[in-house]
């Protein structure tokens, strides 16, 4: 019996062992399979980290180029401002200068009509006189004919 008790205990034991020794091996096989998730889920981490981390300097990167751009629009909005500023102030003096070119014109024209009505006047003077001198001339011419002719009438009838 002691010998069946030492047995039936021994064979408890190893069956003890056993499980001890198989719950020992799952144990360490879940070890190493839990030990692979983290070195994977360490490893996707370190991955989602360095995409954030180019999704963040990218962002920056853009913000930057954005932060450029409004700026040039800025720069581009003053010029524009600027420019039409300018062309208003030169359409000013352009209208200005027209204004000015009608005067003067108009003056020209004023000028050019009095020019035309002395020149006509002029030519009536002088046509006037012209013609008076010529009849001046024609009376005068026949006065000396006509003296002359009486002269010779003198002469004939006296001699």
């Amino acid at each position: 019996m002691l010998k069946t008790d030492r047995e039936r205990i021994n064979n408890r034991i190893n069956v003890a062992v056993e499980l001890h020794s198989r719950e020992k091996q799952t144990l360490v096989e879940e070890l190493i399979q839990l030990k692979r998730r983290k070195e994977q889920t360490d490893g996707q981490a370190s991955e989602k980290e360095m995409e954030l981390l180019r999704a963040k300097q990218e962002l920056e990167q853009q913000q930057t180029s954005l932060s450029n751009c409004e700026e040039k629009i800025l720069v581009i909005q003053s010029k524009l401002k600027q420019r039409s500023e300018q062309q208003t102030a030169v359409e000013l003096q352009l209208s200005e200068k027209r204004k000015e070119l009608m005067k003067v014109q108009f003056a020209v024209h004023e000028m050019e009509d009095k020019i035309f009505k002395k020149t006509a006047m002029m030519q009536d003077q002088i046509t006037h006189g012209i013609r008076s001198e010529k009849f001046s001339s024609s009376a005068t011419e026949r006065e000396r004919s006509t003296g002359r002719a009486g002269s010779f009438l003198k002469k004939q009838n006296d001699g």
